[in-house]
């Protein structure tokens, strides 16, 4: 059987948003020219992007068996979608809220030598987990 529109929605969300679990969520750089420049980054999968992770790998196979059985598989993929979207843009705002408040105790150092920014990760893995929750949404309603 040939996929829905509907199921490549869900399917390219979730391969979205795998990628970006397993990307940066959040990245700091300090920038002296008195010492040697430091970077890090804190990857999705060391913390919530492991659960988005599994999340949408079930919502990609859900997604793709749901040309049999569109009512369940669909709202399995809603479910699963929709979770993963709760906790990366959970995340998505308690980063930005610690960076506000980061950049905010360290005053006029934070602009000149501390960057602190949400890593692309975490912006793709929410798209992709609403892509996800999207298709799950029309494929169920769309029986």
């Amino acid at each position: 059987m040939e996929m829905t529109n509907f199921q490549k929605m869900a399917l390219i969300g979730a391969v979205l948003a795998i990628i970006g679990s397993i990307g940066p969520w959040a990245s700091v750089s300090v920038n002296s020219s008195l010492f040697a420049s430091l970077s890090a980054e804190k990857a999705g999968i060391d913390g919530d992007g492991l659960f988005t992770l599994i999340l949408c790998v079930g919502a990609a196979v859900t997604a793709y068996l749901s040309t049999g059985n569109k009512v369940k598989m669909g709202l399995a993929t809603l479910i699963l979608g929709g979770l993963s979207a709760l906790i990366s843009v959970y995340d998505l705002i308690n980063v930005r809220s610690a960076i506000a408040k980061a950049t905010g105790s360290l005053g006029s150092l934070s602009s000149s030598l501390i960057s602190v920014n949400v890593g692309w990760g975490l912006y793709l893995t929410v798209l992709g987990s609403i892509l996800v929750l999207a298709g799950g949404f029309l494929i169920w309603k769309n029986k």
